[in-house]
């Protein structure tokens, strides 16, 4: 543990840091690549943003040989979990769009019911090609919204994760990444197939009215 001093002279070092502002448009150069983010309001961004992330941190794990995971399995199960949210809520929209249908915008970060809206949608998608995927992807989106309800759990150490308390209060956070990457395999796949038959849809729409101004 570092001393008052040395936590002074560490502060004293980083004050032109701590000066500038927090957002910076200019870019970073490392290796010769540009390094600069750029803000893209887009859903499917979003949702994968917070899938590589959680990637991106469990490397993080394997490649330190596990110092970190007591403290970085809070973050971990937050941005999968928060992968699963925006992910599900895209599908939602996009889905509900291909059939014409409204939906209902929620704040909210309950995933059961997110996902007992989502379903119905995708199988209407793809009827006889799920192969049970989607009955399994809902155990597991039932066993997370047991364990984290509102995503509060992960966020704040007074609300327990339920069933993950004392003495059995351990994850497998590499468990957590292959089986999250399942998941993310059936639902992104899902969501580039209903992106291909919007677009589908769309240019017949186009050309339909085409046909109808030169009528």
């Amino acid at each position: 543990m570092k001393s008052i001093n040395e936590i002074r002279e560490q502060i004293e070092s980083e004050m032109e840091n701590i000066k500038k502002p927090l957002f910076s448009q200019e870019a970073y150069i490392a290796d010769g690549h540009v390094i600069n983010a750029w803000l893209d309001r887009r859903w499917d961004t979003y949702a994968e943003g917070y899938l590589r992330a959680g990637h991106a941190l469990v490397e993080q794990l394997i490649n330190t040989k596990g110092v970190d995971q007591d403290f970085l399995i809070y973050p971990i199960v937050f941005v999968y979990r928060q992968y699963l949210e925006l992910r599900l809520k895209e599908l939602l929209r996009s889905s509900s769009t291909l059939f014409d249908e409204s939906f209902e915008k929620k704040r909210d970060h309950k995933l059961l019911e997110l996902w007992r809206r989502t379903r119905p949608l995708l199988e209407r998608v793809w009827p006889e090609s799920s192969n049970g995927w989607y009955e399994q992807i809902g155990y597991r989106i039932t066993e997370l919204a047991t364990v984290d309800p509102d995503s509060m759990s992960t966020r704040y150490p007074d609300v327990p994760m339920r069933g993950l308390e004392y003495p059995n209060n351990y994850i497998n956070p590499i468990h957590l990444r292959d089986v999250m990457t399942g998941i993310s395999h059936v639902l992104e796949g899902s969501s580039i197939g209903i992106g291909e038959y919007l677009n589908a849809k769309h240019e017949m729409e186009a050309e339909y009215r085409e046909m109808n101004e030169e009528s």
